[in-house]
């Protein structure tokens, strides 16, 4: 089941949260179920890679990367409901004011460009303060084809620290 891709462009406000959703346990169980009955190799190689890269991104920045932050979050004129959203992860450089918010997948593909740009942008810069740090937003790959088609040409980057702020940048990682 792929989530919705929901454009945010007018929040009344973000915040971290510590906690995992209370319906977040009810959901994995229910898509564990599901992902029984539909495996597809293709699933699995992402979620392999997935797990991989975090526990990479973990090891690489032990005190700076958070891995998989839940977001609660309102629209403006719909105060009464919560949302939440959870990027793969954001890595902190204090001394530079840059967070890079890090969606991983296994093939380059122009959802993250939507997932990063639309969705965990404004919440982060919300949550954070856009006018005390600045946002970078890496798609960490498996595979890239550069004729997949993207929204705004990708910035390749060796490092996942090296993001620049208010670019896309894509990081190669085969583990």
């Amino acid at each position: 089941m792929r989530a919705q891709l929901q454009r945010l462009s007018d929040l009344s406000e973000a915040l971290l949260t510590l906690d995992t959703p209370s319906f977040v346990e009810a959901r994995r169980v229910y898509e564990k179920e599901q992902r029984k009955r539909t495996k597809t190799p293709a699933l699995d190689r992402g979620l392999r890679y997935e797990r991989a890269a975090q526990a990479h991104l973990r090891l690489l920045y032990p005190h700076n990367y958070l891995p998989g932050p839940w977001f609660s979050y309102r629209l403006a004129g719909r105060s009464g409901v919560v949302n939440y959203a959870q990027p793969d992860g954001l890595l902190f450089d204090v001394r530079a004011g840059l967070i890079t918010i890090v969606e991983i997948k296994y093939s380059h593909c122009a959802e993250s460009y939507f997932q990063l740009v639309d969705k965990y942008l404004p919440i982060v810069s919300k949550c954070f303060g856009a006018d005390k740090w600045s946002f970078a937003m890496l798609e960490m790959v498996k595979w890239y084809d550069r004729d997949v088609a993207y929204p705004v040409k990708v910035h390749m980057k060796k490092e996942v620290h090296k993001a620049v702020p208010n670019e896309v940048s894509v990081h190669i990682w085969h583990p």
